[in-house]
């Protein structure tokens, strides 16, 4: 009976050390470890884009948040004041663009009425003109008096002033036009100037509030209300879970028998 157990203890002991063997030699020869490996992940670290006081905390370490959700507030107060003086200088340059362009609406019409008055003193000068020369024709062969020539001529030259005048009247209200769209122009240029004063403010205000840019758990947040804080402190960081991987540290004599696709075990 001895004998029969040492035998069967031999046999089982041999078909396992062939087992272990068969083993090593088809698999475990070809696998690599380490424990020199330690889990990692992309973490986010969140700061303010604008400096101010910090008035809320709205999270804990090691608390998840979600993408979007409120972490810190700064104290807004300066930034609304910021932004009601922005609104209110896009209003008036807006009040000032719209009174330039109605005033050049106005400036068009009497332009319009200069030329009308123009052509109306060149209708009348032309006319004087015919009566001039008809009466110093006439004049000449007794057919008229003097008296009657001499106010003829006293018509055209006066015709010939008013034409003149009418003619300068325009170029200046042609001349004032220029001017008006030179500051229409300007005026343009200081309302679109406003409308990005305006927009930098409010961007300045919406970033009073600072969200969380991932889903994540909360770790290492130093900020606390009444703190200072500028952009780029460091307010907490956001680790991705779940979404973490694991740097493992080879041998340069193992990563010869590592392959892309390779399937891996961590324990």
């Amino acid at each position: 009976m001895r004998k029969s157990l040492y035998l069967a203890f031999g046999i089982v002991l041999l078909a396992a050390l062939g087992g272990l063997g068969w083993r090593w030699w088809t698999l475990w020869r070809f696998e690599q470890s380490t424990e020199d490996a330690y889990i990692d992940a992309d973490t986010t670290i969140v700061s303010p884009k604008v400096a101010g006081y910090l008035a809320e905390v709205r999270v804990k370490n090691n608390a998840w948040v979600r993408k979007g959700e409120v972490l810190f507030r700064i104290d807004d107060r300066e930034y609304r004041a910021k932004t009601a003086a922005a609104e209110a200088q896009e209003s008036r340059a807006k009040a000032a663009l719209a009174t330039l362009d109605s005033t050049l609406t106005l400036q068009k019409a009497v332009i319009a009425e200069s030329a009308a008055s123009l052509a109306s003193a060149e209708a009348d000068l032309t006319r004087r003109e015919e009566d001039y020369k008809r009466y110093r024709a006439l004049v000449a062969t007794d057919f008229a008096s003097r008296q009657r020539f001499e106010a003829a001529r006293a018509e055209r030259r006066k015709a010939e002033a008013a034409l003149l005048k009418a003619k300068a009247a325009l170029a200046a209200e042609k001349a004032r036009l220029t001017v008006l769209s030179s500051q229409r122009r300007e005026a343009a240029a200081a309302r679109e100037a406003a409308r990005a004063e305006l927009r930098l403010a409010r961007t300045d205000l919406r970033y009073t509030l600072i969200h969380a840019p991932i889903s994540g758990v909360v770790g290492n947040r130093v900020g606390q209300i009444g703190q200072y804080v500028a952009p780029g402190t460091q307010l907490l960081s956001l680790i991705p879970l779940p979404h973490v991987y694991v740097t493992a540290n080879f041998k340069e004599t193992q990563l010869s028998l590592m392959r892309p696709g390779q399937k891996a075990r961590v324990t």
